[in-house]
C-alpha cells in the first residue's frame, strides 16, 4: 500500500495501435484506461492502496482490426507495511490529577517492508503533540492536568499509507481536604434539639464518598456518595450520648484507587437541663434539738455540669454550693433557735 506500480502491455502487431487496461472483480472485467501508442507497447501506473484490484490484463486494437484477446491475467498481491497502530495508555486511561500520563504510539512491520522509516504521531483533539519520523513508536509523557483530559490518536504514515486508532483520556480531580462544621453556634446544642454537621469540600471529581465518624468509634456513624461538594448529617433529636469529638472523610476513585482526605477534628458539646433536684437530711428524725448540725444533700440526677445548689428556709435563701461532679451537696445548718426549724426545700441551677 502507498506504493506505485507500473502495468505493461507489448503487441507484434504494426503501430499506431490502442492498449486497453483491465482490472477484474470477480469474472466481470472492468475498462480502466486506454492508451494510444505509436510503440509497441503502452505503460499503465497504478497507485496502489488497500482496496486495489488483485487481478489485471490487457487487449490491443491495431488500426482497421478488432481487438486482441485478453492478456494473461496478473496477479498482484497488495500488503499493508505495518500493522494497525496500538495506543497504549500508562498507568490507565482514567486517571487522577498529578499522575504521571504515559500515551505510547507504537506500529508493526510486516517482514516485506522491515526497510520502511514511517512517520508516528500522537494527536489530542486534532492537534499534533509528539511527530517522530524514521520509528515505529512515539511517546508522549507528562503529569496530568485537567485540560489533559480529551481523544487521543495514534497515527502512523508512509506515503499514501496511512492508519489511526483512537482512545480517550479522562483526567479526574482528587478530593480536597474537607471542612466540618456544626450548624450550631460555638458547636453546643441542647438536649432534644436537631444537630446538622455538614462535611465539605472545595474541589473533587463525582461522585464523592462522604463518610462521619465520633472518635470513639471505628466504624462510620454515616456515609453518602454524593455528585455535590458538601454532605450532611442530620440528628433529629439530641441527648448526652451525642456529646464528643466528630471527623469527616471524603474520597473518590479512580480504577479502585481511592484518595482520601480526613476533616479537622469538631467538639460537640450537648447541654442538658437539669432535672428536678430532691432534698432529704442525712438522719431518719424530722425534730432536732438546738445546737444539733442537720446535712442536707440536695441532687439532680441529669444535667450539664457545673450545677449550683442554693438552699432555703420558708422561701428564705441561705446558701448555695456549687458541684462540678455527680455527687449531691451537703448542706450543714446548725439549730441555734426553733425559727431554724421549718421547711427546707432547694433548687438546682446549671448554665442553661
Amino acid at each position: 500500500v502507498g506504493d506505485s506500480i507500473e502495468l505493461h502491455c507489448a503487441s507484434d502487431e504494426i503501430p499506431p495501435l490502442t492498449f486497453i487496461f483491465f482490472k477484474f472483480n470477480g469474472p466481470k472485467a472492468q475498462r480502466l484506461k486506454d492508451v494510444r501508442s505509436n510503440e509497441k507497447f503502452a505503460v499503465h501506473q497504478l497507485k496502489v492502496a488497500a482496496n486495489t484490484g488483485k487481478n489485471y490484463s490487457c487487449q490491443v486494437q491495431a488500426s482497421g482490426i478488432n481487438y486482441s484477446r485478453h492478456s494473461k491475467i496478473v496477479q498482484i498481491t497488495v500488503q499493508d507495511p505495518f500493522s494497525d497502530p496500538v495506543l497504549e495508555i500508562e498507568p490507565s486511561d482514567t486517571i487522577f490529577e498529578g499522575d504521571s500520563l504515559t500515551i505510547r504510539c507504537m506500529v508493526n512491520f510486516t517482514p516485506l517492508f522491515l526497510g520502511v522509516q514511517p512517520q508516528m504521531m500522537i494527536v489530542k483533539d486534532a492537534i499534533a503533540i509528539t511527530t517522530i519520523y524514521n520509528t515505529t513508536t512515539a511517546v508522549f509523557t507528562t503529569t496530568a492536568a485537567l485540560n489533559d483530559t480529551g481523544e487521543y490518536e495514534c497515527m502512523a504514515k508512509w506515503k499514501e499509507a496511512m492508519k489511526m486508532t483512537k482512545r480517550k483520556v479522562i483526567v479526574k480531580v482528587p478530593v480536597s481536604e474537607p471542612t466540618l462544621k456544626s450548624t450550631r453556634t460555638g458547636d453546643n446544642v441542647l438536649e432534644g434539639d436537631t444537630l446538622d454537621l455538614s462535611c465539605a469540600v472545595l474541589k473533587g471529581s463525582y461522585p464523592i464518598t462522604y463518610k462521619f465518624y465520633k472518635v470513639t468509634t471505628d466504624a462510620a456513624l454515616y456515609q453518602k456518595s454524593l455528585n455535590a461538594t458538601e454532605a450532611v448529617y442530620s440528628i433529629t433529636s439530641v441527648n448526652s450520648e451525642h456529646h464528643g469529638t466528630y471527623s469527616c472523610e471524603a474520597s473518590n476513585t479512580v480504577n479502585q484507587r481511592n484518595q482520601t482526605k480526613r476533616s479537622q477534628y469538631v467538639t460537640i458539646t450537648v447541654k442538658v437541663p437539669v432535672s428536678n433536684p430532691t432534698i432529704k437530711g442525712n438522719s431518719l428524725k424530722d425534730v432536732h434539738k438546738t445546737g444539733e448540725v442537720v446535712t442536707l444533700l440536695c441532687h439532680s440526677t441529669t444535667g450539664t455540669l457545673p450545677i449550683t445548689y442554693s438552699l432555703f428556709l420558708n422561701k428564705r435563701f441561705i446558701y448555695s454550693a456549687s458541684k462540678s461532679n455527680t455527687e449531691p451537696a451537703a448542706f450543714k445548718v446548725l439549730i441555734n433557735e426553733t425559727n431554724d426549724g421549718g421547711e427546707y426545700k432547694c433548687k438546682a441551677e446549671n448554665e442553661i
